[in-house]
């Protein structure tokens, strides 16, 4: 079993973690996954049934507040849902438990953040997740320091352009604090 076709041609892995096939365990939120690996393709950072969990790369979807969810920022549970939908996955099952209609994932591993977060971009059936957040207006693209596009950086802004164009989610919004500015916002207060 190898990595689908398009979403290779797409990646050089050069100084990267990766290829590994993996299951949805959890979706913490928009952009943040608690999965399962279930292939490698020999690569030896990562081991099968290994859990680890995973940061969609280049993208800032709205934050969740898990201490007080009204707190949360406009879109969170959307960009969340729209996550859940595009991995098909079910929260009526236990976070260890594996469903047999279960979607299993293609996650191009860039590498590890501050939190030791796999940093990575994710595919199914050659469609590329973060890109698919960006262009429904659940994300913006992540301009931090550490922010990694690998070469999927034209993708994801033309993904971007059309959410924004056609006022998408978080862009249809008059007024619209980013995630960044939540975060700082949240930390001085």
């Amino acid at each position: 079993m190898k990595p689908n076709l398009l979403a290779t041609f797409y990646s050089k892995e050069g100084n990267t973690l990766g290829w590994i096939k993996c299951i949805a365990l959890r979706i913490v939120d928009g952009d943040t996954i608690k999965v399962k690996v279930v292939e490698t393709f020999k690569n030896k950072e990562f081991y099968i049934s290994q859990c680890l969990r995973v940061r969609l790369a280049g993208i800032d979807t709205p934050e969740i507040n898990h201490f007080d969810e009204s707190l949360s920022m406009p879109f969170a549970f959307e960009a969340r849902e729209f996550v859940c939908d595009f991995l098909k996955f079910s929260e009526d099952f236990e976070e260890n438990e594996i469903s047999s209609n279960s979607c299993v994932f293609d996650v191009f591993a860039v590498k590890r953040d501050q939190y030791d977060r796999i940093l990575a971009f994710l595919f199914v059936n050659n469609k590329m997740l973060n890109m698919h957040l960006l262009y429904n207006g659940y994300a913006e693209l992540y301009e931090g320091p550490d922010a990694q596009y690998y070469n999927y950086s034209k993708w994801l802004k033309v993904a971007l352009s059309i959410g924004v164009y056609y006022k998408k989610g978080i862009y249809g919004m008059e007024k619209r604090e980013s995630t960044m500015e939540y975060k700082k916002r949240l930390k001085y207060n």
